[in-house]
């Protein structure tokens, strides 16, 4: 989470490209992540987009009343052996 005066400067969107990144390092035989996000959260669902993750399709209501959350996924691919 990126505090509210601090939103709209690209930290999201930076945090979790480094979570991707240490992902790939870490997982060199590949990895899917799971992630899950209320449709109402527009910010966090364009930062998905823009780094490629795919909806999954499948959404289940969440806390807040008449809001769902949806599952994304993003494929890790193996890295190449030289």
């Amino acid at each position: 989470m990126v505090h509210p005066d601090s939103q709209g400067q690209g930290i999201a969107s930076d945090l979790r490209g480094v979570f991707l990144t240490h992902l790939a390092e870490e997982f060199p035989a590949g990895a899917i992540v799971l992630t899950r996000m209320r449709e109402d959260n527009t910010g966090i669902v364009r930062i998905a987009e823009k780094l490629s993750y795919k909806r999954t399709g499948i959404s289940h209501p969440s806390q807040k009343p008449g809001i769902s959350q949806e599952f994304w996924y993003r494929i890790i691919p193996a890295r190449k052996t030289t």
